[in-house]
């Protein structure tokens, strides 16, 4: 897994990605990151997750001070544990947080192209 802090970098016309914050990257975690790599390979696409370095209800509520499961080198252990191609890692900024979900998509899609999305409950 290449970890990347800069959509332009991955080297892919089009990728199939998840979003979320993958703290602990559990068994849901893992289904969903299983169901990318299927719909990539089917479509010949990188896989990817595209997480955050700071948790973002840490942002959003600043008093907020969340108990995490995994350090972040941990969770990008993890990840790579996944077979996952890519994980991706923005910074999640209080900017960031006022965008729509359409609106993160087009600012993120601006750089690559992102062919399938797959988000779980949880992050809804």
């Amino acid at each position: 897994m290449r970890i990347l802090r800069d959509p332009s970098e991955i080297d892919y016309k089009g990728i199939v990605a998840t979003i979320g914050f993958f703290d602990g990257v559990h068994v849901g975690h893992r289904y969903l990151i299983d169901e990318v790599k299927a719909a990539a390979a089917k479509r010949g696409l990188a896989s990817a997750v595209i997480t955050f370095a700071t948790h973002p209800r840490a942002v959003v509520h600043p008093a907020f001070q969340p108990r995490l499961l995994n350090s972040f080198a941990d969770k990008m252990r993890l990840l790579g544990e996944t077979g996952i191609d890519y994980a991706l890692v923005l910074d999640f900024t209080e900017a960031l947080s006022l965008l729509t979900a359409a609106e993160f998509l087009q600012t993120v899609a601006v750089i690559i192209t992102i062919l399938s999305v797959t988000v779980s409950l949880q992050s809804m």
